[in-house]
């Protein structure tokens, strides 16, 4: 949880107190390839601000405990910089990017990555509903949830959902590495080979779990 509240923290200071040098603008991206991971966190408004802080940190609540760091670490890492280049590339008239509604919709599909392996069911219909937000989104070029008075940075959303996937598929490869290491004695909850306990549930196990 605290990587998240870190991210949070900075995207409330980024925009209550602005600091230059940080936005994700377009023209200065090749020069300044950092403004990739702060800019997104820098917000039009309060209003924007709330918005995408609720997404956050209500997923962050849902998925605690469920993730291992090596995949939060990969999906913060990933979840900033590829809306930016997904919403720069969809739409050539975009000046910039920012706001975390990206990083949100990746950690939304990791979210129904884990609930796939105890309601698949649920994880497909959630998982439509949230394809077919993003294909509305895709080609309208509007936000489902409007933002007035702000240019709509769709593909940003979709970049930021692949995000999730990428992070998906790499637990999933790294659960199938780790599987001959990892072999659980039968009833023992612990690895054999070692006497830790069962390391905690990562997105792998709840792929796995899913096929």
């Amino acid at each position: 949880m605290r990587p998240w509240l870190a991210v949070a923290g900075l995207a409330t200071a980024l925009t209550l107190w602005p600091v230059s040098g940080l936005d994700a603008d377009r023209a200065l991206l090749g020069a300044a390839p950092w403004r990739l991971w702060t800019g997104p966190l820098r917000h039009a408004d309060l209003g924007h601000l709330a918005r995408d802080l609720a997404g956050l940190l209500g997923l962050a609540v849902l998925l605690r405990g469920r993730m291992t760091r090596r995949e939060t670490a990969l999906l913060i890492g990933l979840g900033l910089p590829l809306p930016v280049l997904g919403a720069l590339a969809g739409d050539p008239t975009l000046g910039g990017y920012l706001g975390l509604s990206g990083l949100v919709h990746g950690l939304c599909v990791v979210a129904l990555l884990d609930l796939a392996a105890s309601r698949p069911r649920w994880a497909v219909a959630l998982g439509g509903l949230l394809l077919g937000k993003l294909a509305c989104e895709a080609v309208s070029g509007h936000l489902l949830i409007p933002m007035n008075g702000h240019r709509p940075a769709v593909w940003g959303h979709v970049a930021g959902a692949a995000a999730g996937l990428l992070v998906g598929l790499d637990a999933r490869l790294s659960g199938r590495r780790g599987s001959a290491d990892t072999r659980p004695t039968s009833g023992s909850g612990r690895c054999a080979g070692g006497a830790s306990p069962t390391p905690p549930r990562s997105l792998c196990g709840s792929i796995r779990a899913a096929r």
